[in-house]
C-alpha cells in the first residue's frame, strides 16, 4: 500500500483544499496511507484550514508547519483565517521539516511526497542536519526512504500553443517563483531518480549539490 506525505500551501486556492478532500477519500477507501500532512505556508490559518478538513472526514493527522521566514505570497490570505476564525481552530506548531524527517524515519518501507505548493519545506528538508530522528542528513534520509516525489509545477509546450503563445519563451509555474531559501533554489528531480538541490541561473536550472 502507499504511504503518502502531503505538502500544501493552504488557504489561498481551493485546489489545495481539493486535493487533500481526494487524499482522505482515496485513504478512507484504504488505498493509501496518509502518513502526515506540512503546511508550505507560514499564513495564518494553514494548518488549522488543514485540521478542520481531516475532521470532516474522521481523521486525526499529523500536522506540520512551515517555520520562518515566510514567503511574500504568504500575505495572500483567501479562507486560512476564515476557517481558524470559524472552526475556532488553533494553528499547529509542530515545524514541517522535523515532521517530515520523523516519519521518514519511523516509517517501515517506502514513502511517497506529494508537494503542491512552494518546495520551501522540501528544500529544507534536503538541506537539513542529523537529528534525533536520524543520522542521516537530509539528502541521504529523502534517497533511502522516498520512493517518487510528486511536484505541482512546470512549462509544458503544449499549454503555450493553446494558450495561443506557440514560440513564445517558456516560463515556470508558480509555485516555482515564490521566494525558497535566498529566492532562487529549486528542486531538481530527473529521469534517473536523482534528488538534489539546484540554483536557477537566467532562467535555466542548474545543479549545485552533485550526488
Amino acid at each position: 500500500m502507499k504511504k503518502f506525505i502531503l505538502d500544501t500551501d493552504m488557504g489561498v486556492d481551493c485546489d489545495d483544499a481539493v486535493a487533500l478532500a481526494l487524499l482522505l477519500n482515496y485513504k478512507k477507501s484504504g488505498a493509501c496511507e496518509i502518513l502526515g500532512v506540512t503546511a508550505s505556508s507560514t499564513r495564518e490559518g494553514a494548518t488549522a484550514t488543514i485540521r478542520t478538513i481531516c475532521e470532516y472526514y474522521r481523521e486525526k493527522l499529523p500536522i506540520g508547519a512551515m517555520a520562518l521566514p515566510s514567503l511574500s505570497c504568504d500575505s495572500i490570505n483567501n479562507y486560512g483565517k476564515y476557517i481558524k476564525d470559524t472552526y475556532k481552530e488553533c494553528d499547529e506548531t509542530t515545524e514541517a521539516v522535523a515532521l517530515i524527517r520523523k516519519l521518514l524515519s519511523e516509517t517501515e518501507g517506502k514513502v511517497e511526497i506529494i508537494a503542491i505548493g512552494p518546495l520551501t519545506n522540501i528544500a529544507r528538508l534536503l538541506r537539513s542536519a542529523s537529528d534525533e530522528f536520524s543520522s542521516l542528513c537530509g539528502l541521504e534520509l529523502v534517497r533511502e526512504k522516498v520512493s517518487a516525489m510528486y511536484v505541482m509545477g512546470g512549462s509544458f509546450v503544449q499549454n503555450y500553443v493553446r494558450a495561443g503563445m506557440a514560440g513564445q519563451a517558456p516560463f515556470g509555474e508558480w509555485n516555482k517563483f515564490q521566494a525558497c531559501e535566498g529566492g532562487n533554489v529549486r528542486i531538481l528531480l530527473n529521469k534517473e531518480n536523482y534528488i538534489g538541490i539546484a540554483e536557477k541561473i537566467n532562467g535555466y536550472i542548474e545543479p549545485i549539490l552533485e550526488s
